[in-house]
């Protein structure tokens, strides 16, 4: 957990409908996006145990700088991992890569991509039907595409907290404080909720990691997500 300082600077505030997949990939290819002094810590608990990578997708609906003025709405894809200090028992996330309608992005991380997004809803007497497409694409060919159907289970209110550091800028971090509404849609128990899902990631970043041998551990809706960004203090 990461304590409120003094020191710490309020930045920016946003809402969001975000997808979040969990993969569990090549522990000795993604050790070469890890930052010296951390090493990577695979998920330890709930539906996403033991992955060791991130995708989540993302469209913005708000986004607004510490003055509450507003900012160029994004739809994008990045790609986390989540890591642990060496020697501490503090964790956080690394940021490595990611396809993004704003480019490189403060992490400086991100290939500059367009992105189409689509999502439909149908709500009928045995629940809501959800279909998601996300497709992005860079100028050199990289891609990411997401086809995601479901039915809509139950939805919990968290809040929680983390912190995500840049590959490209291993001194850099933001601390973000987020209210999200949550939907596991995958593993739940109920196999017929999850009726298609198709994940592609084509970049010579990404090749190593999805070649066919990564396992898919969880997929988490987040149809609301309500976040404050921070700078740490020094």
């Amino acid at each position: 957990m990461i304590s409120m300082g003094e020191e710490e600077k309020f930045v920016g505030r946003g809402t969001e409908t975000r997808t979040f997949l969990y993969f569990k990939v090549s522990a000795a290819a993604l050790r070469e996006f890890v930052p010296d002094g951390w090493q990577i810590c695979p998920v330890g608990y709930g539906p996403a145990a033991g992955a060791n990578v991130l995708a989540v997708f993302v469209d913005q609906v708000t986004s607004l700088d510490a003055e509450d003025k507003p900012l160029e709405l994004m739809r994008y894809v990045l790609f986390e991992i989540p890591v642990r200090s060496a020697g501490t028992s503090s964790t956080a996330w690394v940021l490595f890569t990611g396809l993004s309608t704003g480019g490189p992005g403060t992490y400086g991380t991100n290939l500059q991509a367009t992105a189409q997004v689509e999502r439909k809803i149908r709500h009928g007497p045995s629940g809501s039907a959800v279909e998601e497409s996300w497709d992005l694409e860079a100028g050199g060919g990289e891609s990411v595409s997401l086809q995601l159907r479901f039915l809509r289970g139950p939805v919990s209110v968290e809040q929680v907290e983390s912190r995500v550091y840049s590959r490209v800028w291993p001194r850099f971090s933001r601390i973000y404080r987020v209210e999200q509404a949550v939907d596991v849609v995958h593993p739940t128990g109920e196999p017929a909720r999850l009726t298609q899902v198709a994940f592609k990631a084509r970049s010579a970043t990404l090749a190593p990691l999805f070649d066919g041998r990564e396992q898919l551990t969880a997929i988490i809706s987040v149809p609301a997500y309500a976040r404050r960004i921070f700078l740490p203090g020094s």
